[in-house]
């Protein structure tokens, strides 16, 4: 029944009312029923009817002829013909969305090509009827079942080379779709570095996924719009993070098939076997691979079989029996390459070629290839009597053949087995070649060819096998290290190019892209020069000034093309090959001169561009130009080089409190087990295999947990077994503990006892050492004892370092237990191995680290620093960089001396270089406060020792410190009065102090009188606990105060308001909520607009509001206050206010942005973004302290330094606004001042 609550929701329901026209005998009296007025609803959409008929014949009708019947058909077609269309106008709409929505997918997983491409290739190779003998085999009918009793099959068919098992593969792909299952593919090339890895597989079958399945669709999506970023080249995070979390969701209920071809040509394929092995029964997967039947694939595919229950392995081996048949067919599908001789003589050849064939196809097609061009029978007979069954003999042929040609000609079919573009063949041999391929069709005698989309291809693996055979003699032996020495120098030569220029006037006021058009060889020239670069010797100057060249000009233009690319993983493989390539030029030549810098600081800063711009870099590529070089470390030296390290082999993470631990899966963020014990954790440590979590806690106690499982593997105590007989009752509690890198012993310090060694597997003591003679003739001691220890991490190396409290450091031997060295006064606390056990890395309290030899204590290297004290030390896993924790921030260093490690790891002798010395000038006067004043020439900063200090922006250099607070304490607050040229600060005591200052030539300001200086407490009247006190933007004798809920008018001899006005959070007039806390306020746009920062305490965290409100309703009658429409839209997406700059309000935007939003264009749906900030400038900050100058400049307070960014706002970038929800840390402020201009 319809009731009044249905007007809201009729609008979306088509309407067709009936009603009746002849009255009803009800016996008495005849009448309408339901009349026209109650039949009819009266909606603007609603269409209605008049039927032949009273009450009780309106619905019954005599045939379809009936006038009614054929009313009430003619009213249904309309309405479905509507419907219809409007279904076929939303699934043209979806189609356009779901195309507009693979194309992002494409991009952001870095598709090198399309899926479909080499099945195409592979539909057009097949000749019909062929490969339908697997479709006749038991086991292949099984796994190809849906409803089979084995849940999860892999199916390995192997086979030997170039006998048709991609064309199987396409095969089978073809049978799996037309029974409308869902299937998966891809084909790996070994030429082809895009197609021949694990992780290229998994970035396709993510791509086929995401266009079968919605879910899988819209979850990509959304992690593109978050800007999710992972390694494209990680097979194993692409695995944890993405496929296997998409198939727990997708693979449940429905069987999916996926189809490998060529396994063997896959990079790294154990990987895979690893992946296969977490697979589940319940995820109902099919998966056929094919490949050549290698030994170690062998191996893999039984031990998969043997080691998991849930996956049922078939594997089945292609004959050259089972393929004679699609051989025939191949052979009479291409006899028209045959020109002579009559139908017999025909099948004559075509059953020779057959005969000698043995199951290749390759062979096969080599020969017709080469029949084609025989005119005779007689020519015919002769190349089948001379061509060879075996491949090599077979390509030792062609070769011949290609050695007959001119010299001209065979120095470029040899540049052609190498390279593959026109471009690149014409910068490696200076000539251009017009028909490139018919040149390769005439001069490569088959060994190379071109496919049906232009790509340049070597007819086999096995023919490159057979080029770059050390032991192949020819001129056509491809030698890899001069081929990688050759390919590096064109590609640079191409990067050095007029085509990789930065090309002027890139900075532009919008966001642009670059449609400057490059040759293709330009996408293999940015891609791979690192590869070959890393692979080339150092010792060839043409190399060296070219990639010298390319780092000095084009290098941002190349950054640029990366990031259009979508993969940034790309510039820390760069970096990582440009940095392996210096290493091996220091070898030969100075670590001097300009070469040296440049490559060893881009090396560093590539690292630095991908952890700070990443995700503004993949949005914006051009960005590279303008905006990230003033961020870059290259221009400001002051920034400190630090780029995070990374291992690939790492998943698990270890974290301990007190007494607690955690064993976290690094991929997923969870915690995987928790472990407790019942004192305070010592030493925590993971064995060799990463199968084992080991601590030691101060009751004396080592216990040990599988990681797998969670359980405790054992425990070992051993306090009763102490060698102190002194000791009786009551033993002293350990102070600090190492394991040794076998795990077998452990090292244990006491308050003034020599170090004990204690054996976990005999369960006894090992022994004593000690650096003040005999420990065991050793009382108690000195009052010093280690504060650190370390084991040398090779496992033949029998050496541990110990850090002692006076900072001496000390060498023992832990089998002779002997004492091997010490260095007195060596400032060493804490100590740490790296992997290779070559370098011992020390810190001490004052913030100094020291690089070490670790056999022989050797100083390498030093940073002297007075900072934060060191409270950790740990090395990368490549031994090329080390890292330190101190106050609130980690730092990677990475000092070219650890690229330096001994020849001879056996040797003891001190190497022969001086150590390297740095020093870090650093003091502990962070900046608290900032203020600018009228000209835009000068900005006030004060300091956590005490001062107010003046700045101009033209340098960010200190002019004068002004004056200072008393008592060694923080100012907090600072404030400029333009109008009297008046500056306020206050300090953490609550003590506020004013001063009046005058223009000066020399410095820029000086004081002309102290105008205040009082403590708050000693007013007689407090406002609320949160508020801020600003002038009246149109009355100078009055002043306002902002609290959390209303605005208070005050003139400045009164502490009583004459006037509120309450502040309004929506135009829905609700009032603001007395638990808000304001933050920031003040005026801009010539006063008219007020900006309201608010923090409000939610469940522990604090959410961010900022409101802008016009000012010129503050006189309104209601009393009431209600924020601008941009509040709503672009309040939400405010991280931290800057200010104002005529009548733009400038500010963080929660993706690290400075943007801004003109207050003017009120019913504006976009803001606008400018730069943005790099995100380890903002890791150092507790609070973000900005401020904008009269002339635009932007200042960012980088701790004890002071970034100015000028012409910040010239670049312009719309970004539109929905609500957003935004999470900010707590921030506390002792007080607030107010704008002193009266």
């Amino acid at each position: 029944m319809l009731n009044d609550s249905f007007r809201h929701y009729a609008s979306d329901v088509s309407l067709y009312s009936f009603y009746e026209s002849r009255a009803t005998d009800l016996y008495v009296r005849s009448e309408l029923i339901v009349t026209k007025d109650s039949a009819v609803l009266g909606y603007h959409h609603e269409r209605h009817a008049m039927l032949d008929a009273d009450h009780r014949g309106v619905c019954k009708f005599e045939s379809p002829s009936d006038p009614n019947y054929v009313t009430v058909l003619q009213a249904l077609q309309n309405l479905s013909e509507r419907i219809l269309a409007r279904l076929e106008y939303v699934s043209s709409e979806n189609i356009q969305e779901n195309w507009r929505a693979m194309q992002q997918i494409e991009s952001y997983l870095a598709m090198p090509a399309r899926p479909d491409d080499d099945l195409k290739d592979l539909e057009e190779a097949r000749i019909e009827c062929s490969c339908e003998w697997l479709a006749e085999r038991d086991t292949f009918q099984k796994w190809l079942d849906p409803d089979s009793e084995d849940a999860s099959i892999v199916y390995w068919i192997s086979a030997n080379p170039a006998s048709g098992k991609s064309v199987l593969s396409g095969y089978v792909i073809n049978a799996i779709t037309n029974l409308n299952l869902d299937c998966s593919y891809y084909f790996f090339h070994q030429g082809d570095k895009d197609k021949s890895t694990v992780s290229g597989f998994l970035r396709s079958l993510l791509y086929q996924l995401a266009l079968r399945n919605a879910n899988v669709r819209q979850q990509l999506l959304s992690m593109n719009e978050k800007a999710v970023r992972f390694n494209k080249d990680d097979s194993k995070a692409i695995w944890r993070k993405l496929v296997w979390p998409m198939i727990s969701q997708t693979s449940t209920t429905t069987v999916n098939y996926w189809v490998l071809d060529a396994l063997d040509e896959c990079t790294g394929f154990e990987h895979l076997f690893t992946m296969l092995a977490t697979l589940e029964r319940r995820f109902h997967i099919r998966i056929l691979i094919t490949s050549r039947k290698l030994p170690e694939i062998t191996q893999k595919f039984d031990h998969l079989q043997r080691s998991h229950s849930a996956i049922s392995v078939f594997a089945e081996e292609i004959s050259p029996e089972d393929t004679k048949i699609d051989i025939l067919l191949y052979l009479e599908g291409n006899r028209y390459k045959l020109h002579v001789g009559d139908e017999s003589q025909r099948i004559t050849i075509i059953n020779h070629i057959l005969e000698k064939s043995e199951g290749c196809f390759l062979w096969v097609r080599l020969v017709l290839d080469e029949l084609a061009l025989a005119w005779s029978v007689g020519e015919i007979q002769r190349i089948l009597d001379e061509v060879p069954q075996e491949m090599d003999p077979l390509y030792s042929r062609a070769l011949k053949i290609m050695s007959s040609r001119s010299k001209p000609n065979r120095d470029l079919t040899s540049a052609i087995l190498i390279w593959i573009l026109r471009e690149a063949l014409q910068l490696d041999l200076d000539v251009e070649v017009a028909e490139l391929e018919m040149a390769i069709a005439s001069l490569c005698a088959q060994m190379v060819h071109v496919d049906k989309i232009g790509r340049v291809m070597i007819v086999h693996l096995t023919a490159k096998t057979f080029l770059i055979d050390d032991q192949l003699d020819s001129e056509f032996h491809v030698d890899t290290k001069l081929g990688h020495l050759r390919l590096a120098t064109s590609c640079l030569q191409y990067l050095c190019s007029g085509q990789m220029k930065v090309p002027r006037g890139r900075r532009s006021k919008t966001k642009q892209s670059n449609s400057q058009t490059r040759s293709p060889f330009a996408r293999y020239a940015c891609l791979e020069f690192a590869e070959h670069l890393r692979h080339t010797t150092s010792g060839v100057p043409a190399v060296s000034s070219k990639l010298y060249n390319f780092l000095d000009d084009n290098v941002l233009s190349w950054i640029e093309f990366v990031a259009t690319m979508g993969n940034l993983s790309i510039l820390t493989r760069t970096a990582s090959s440009i940095n392996a390539y210096v290493q091996r030029h220091i070898r030969s030549s100075s670590p001097l001169g300009e070469f040296f810098y440049l490559t060893q600081n881009w090396a560093i800063d590539l690292h630095r561009i991908v952890a700070g711009f990443g995700p503004n870099l993949m949005t914006y590529p051009s960005a590279i130009y303008w905006l990230i070089p003033p961020f870059a470390p290259n221009l400001l030296p002051y920034i400190p080089r630090l780029h995070p390290s990374s291992n690939e082999l790492l998943t698990h993470l270890l974290s301990a409190g007190r007494r607690d631990i955690k064993v976290w899966d690094i991929d997923s963020g969870f915690v995987l087990w928790s472990f407790e014990v019942s004192h305070d954790i010592m030493n925590l440590a993971m064995n060799e295999d990463g199968k084992v979590v080991m601590a030691t806690d101060k009751s004396s106690t080592f216990t040990s947990w599988k990681i797998q499982t969670g359980l405790l593997d054992r425990t070992v105590s051993w306090s009763e077994k102490m060698p102190f007989l002194d000791e009786v009752g009551f033993r002293r509690p350990p102070l600090t503990a190492a394991l040794s890198p076998d795990s077998s012993i452990i090292a244990i310090v006491y308050r003034g006892r020599p170090i004990c060694l204690y054996d976990l597997d005999e369960d006894m003591t090992h022994g004593l050492v000690s650096r003040e003679g005999d420990p065991n003739i050793q009382g108690l001691g000195s009052m010093t004892s280690p504060s650190s220890l370390v084991f040398n991490t090779k496992t033949d190396n029998h050496t541990f370092a110990a850090a002692y409290e006076d900072g001496d450091l000390c060498l023992f031997d832990y089998e002779d237990l002997t004492l091997l060295k010490t260095i007195e006064e060596a400032n060493a606390h804490i100590v740490a191995c790296s992997p290779d056990g070559l370098t011992l890395v020390t810190g001490n309290s004052a913030g100094m680290v020291q690089l070490l030899e670790f056999d022989t204590l050797q100083l390498l290297y030093r940073v002297n620093a007075a900072d934060y004290g060191i409270r950790g030390l740990s090395f990368s896993t490549d031994n090329l960089r080390f890292l330190d924790v101190r106050g609130t921030q980690c730092n990677v260093w990475e000092p070219a001396v650890l690229g330096l490690a001994k020849q001879d790891e056996s040797s003891t002798e001190p190497a022969d270089w001086d150590p390297i010395i740095k020093g870090i000038d650093n003091e502990d006067l962070d900046i608290t406060s900032i203020a600018t004043e009228d000209s835009g020439q000068f900005f006030f900063v004060g300091r956590s020792d005490r001062s107010l200090s003046l700045h101009d922006t033209t340098s960010g250099k200190q002019r004068k410190v002004l004056y200072r607070h008393n008592y060694q304490i923080s100012v907090t607050s600072t404030l400029w009065g333009s109008q009297k040229h008046m500056i306020a600060t206050s300090d953490t005591a609550c003590r506020f102090i004013v001063c009046a200052l005058l223009p000066d030539q020399e410095v820029g300001w000086k004081i002309a009188a102290k105008l205040m200086d009082r403590r708050a407490d000693s007013m007689s009247w407090q406002p609320p606990p949160s508020f801020s006190w600003i002038n009246h933007p149109a009355s100078p004798a009055d002043r306002m105060l902002i609290t959390g809920n209303e605005v208070a008018i005050f003139d400045w001899t009164s502490s009583s308001p004459f006037k509120s006005t309450t502040l309004l959070e929506n135009p829905k007039k609700d009032a603001l909520s007395r638990s808000q806390c304001v933050k920031n306020t003040f005026t801009f746009a010539q006063g008219k607009s007020l900006v309201l920062e608010m923090s409000q305490l939610y469940e522990e965290k604090i959410i961010i509001e900022t409101l802008i409100f016009n000012l010129n309703s503050l006189d309104c009658e209601d009393g009431l206050l209600m924020p601008s429409t941009q509040s709503d839209q672009v309040g939400r997406r405010v991280r931290h206010v800057i200010g104002g700059h005529g009548s733009r309000l400038l500010f963080m935007d929660t993706s690290r942005c400075v943007s801004s939003v003109d207050v003017s264009h009120g019913d504006s749906d976009y803001y606008v973004r400018h730069f943005q900030i790099p995100s380890d400038w903002q890791s150092q900050q507790r609070k973000l302290l900005m401020a904008v100058t009269r002339n635009g400049d932007i200042l960012f307070v980088r701790t004890n330094d002071i970034a100015v960014i000028s012409q910040g706002m010239d670049f312009e970038e719309r970004v539109h606004v929905g609500p957003v929800e935004v999470v900010q840390p707590k921030e506390s402020y002792p007080w607030q001042i107010g704008d002193l201009n009266r």
